[in-house]
């Protein structure tokens, strides 16, 4: 009796345990098929991201603002339209004399500079989007102006161009030790700050012939009612 009931019992574990490697074995399986559609959907997105920029012909440099410590998991995306595909961007804004920033997660290449500016800026004092910081109400529709600087970073190519596209879709692009800080000025050079058509759509903005983008679009906003810091930044 005892020894026959202790024999059937061990079956049983054994049967449980067998049913259970297997259960394990298709987990596995099933884990390692969805890692691998990941990964094709990832080579799929960067390939599609590579190719739209090149065909744009726009200039990918170095994130000499430290774009890639001010966002985070944050890159150009395609969306797919009826007729044809879009770049949407990531963009941020620098305020000098502020010391403030602004981050935009999500610009439309064909959105002009002006539709971006209605949304961010008020028309008149004390409206519902006045910036927080703005107390003496020196950014307003009509007074701010918006500019990049032209060749503000080293130009990525070949390789070192082929391993941003590759690490598009992953967190945490670019290291803090590739950047500079924000409002830092580069030593011995002269910058050249270009101020942007408020008609002009981000694609051709980002177009300009000495326009690098430093990894992540980074433009910087004045404002005309501070004639002495508008003046000392265009300096």
């Amino acid at each position: 009796g005892n020894r026959e009931e202790r024999s059937y019992l061990e079956l049983v574990e054994l049967n449980q345990l067998r049913q259970n490697i297997k259960k394990r074995r298709q987990t596995k399986l099933e884990q390692d098929e969805l890692e691998r559609q990941m990964m094709e959907l990832k080579s799929s997105e960067y390939r599609s991201i590579r190719d739209a920029i090149i065909r744009r012909n726009l200039r990918i440099g170095y994130p000499y603002y430290l774009t890639a410590a001010l966002v985070r998991n944050c890159h150009p995306k395609m969306q797919r339209e009826a007729t044809g595909s879009v770049l949407v961007w990531p963009v941020v804004f620098i305020y000098p004399e502020a010391m403030q920033t602004d981050f935009i997660e999500k610009w439309d290449e064909r959105t002009p500079l002006s539709s971006q500016l209605d949304q961010m800026f008020p028309r008149n004092p004390g409206d519902f989007n006045t910036p927080m910081w703005d107390s003496q109400h020196r950014y307003l529709r009509g007074t701010v102006e918006v500019y990049y600087e032209e060749d503000a970073t080293t130009v990525r190519e070949g390789k070192a161009l082929e391993a941003w596209f590759r690490k598009l879709p992953a967190e945490n692009m670019g290291t803090k030790a590739e950047g500079k800080n924000v409002f830092q000025v580069k030593p011995g050079c002269r910058h050249r700050y270009v101020r942007m058509a408020e008609a002009d759509t981000l694609a051709k903005i980002l177009n300009a012939t000495r326009h690098v983008i430093p990894e992540i679009p980074t433009f910087f906003v004045v404002s005309t009612a501070s004639p002495h810091e508008h003046s000392r930044f265009l300096s």
